[in-house]
């Protein structure tokens, strides 16, 4: 290829990246913390959820 085209090809790569950033981070509420618990309901402990059967 030549330099030319890999020079566009390069560039129209820059812009897609640049778009989908966009895309990506135009949804601020999407990346905020929020405070997680610890347990989720009222699992505490591996064995409520899963018994063996041996």
């Amino acid at each position: 290829m030549n330099r030319d085209k890999l020079k566009i090809i390069l560039k129209n790569l820059e812009l897609l990246t640049k778009s989908l950033k966009e895309e990506v981070y135009a949804d601020i509420s999407a990346y905020e913390y929020k405070e997680i618990s610890s347990h989720i309901g009222e699992l505490n402990d591996y064995d409520e959820i899963f018994e063996d059967d041996d």
